[in-house]
């Protein structure tokens, strides 16, 4: 069985006796809380690293990413309110729609991303800002971007949604995300 598993994740992936694309990038991100969450939460930053693999001649690949988000909480009526830093590990499936004849990238290239992950958060503490409370979760995110340039070090812009899902209201936020990939190749 799982011959066959590998088999299709292979099939679609598209391999090819062209050479595959591996990148590593490093990222850092405005975080925006979403919905309920925005209104405990001050908008937050982010570093984020990760690294992508895409077979050569196909639109499809796949990509591990970690962050580290550190969000503040808002002042109330009541006091101030708990921050948060949430840890992220993910996999995402990527679609790249723009692969060239002869599989040279162009200076713009978008992408589309989808996935899941393991988020551990913490809840700080409001006069010291240690932790103070922590739990792990799973979530989903999902997002596009574009990479610009030929050589082999180039920016990249994304937006991406991002819910981590609790038993109550879930985490959401929206990451707008700024750095640079360099192809090992």
């Amino acid at each position: 069985m799982s011959k066959q598993a590998l088999l299709v994740v292979v099939g679609l992936l598209g391999a090819s006796s062209l050479q595959a694309q591996t990148e590593v990038g490093l990222g850092a991100s405005l975080v925006f809380p979403v919905q309920d969450f925005k209104r405990s939460t001050k908008v937050g930053v982010a570093g984020s690293g990760m690294i992508a693999y895409r077979p050569a001649g196909s639109i499809l690949g796949a990509r591990l990413g970690v962050a580290y988000d550190v969000l503040k909480g808002k002042e109330t009526s009541l006091g101030k309110l708990p921050g948060r830093n949430i840890l992220g590990f993910t996999l995402d499936l990527t679609v790249h729609p723009t692969v060239s004849d002869d599989d040279e990238p162009t200076a713009f290239s978008p992408y589309l991303f989808i996935g899941g992950g393991f988020y551990n958060q913490t809840l700080t503490d409001l006069a010291s800002g240690t932790p103070k409370l922590s739990g792990s979760h799973l979530g989903i995110n999902l997002g596009a971007g574009t990479t610009y340039g030929l050589g082999r070090l180039k920016p990249f812009l994304e937006i991406e949604f991002q819910s981590v899902l609790l038993n109550g209201p879930n985490v959401k936020t929206l990451l707008l995300t700024t750095g640079f990939r360099y192809t090992v190749r």
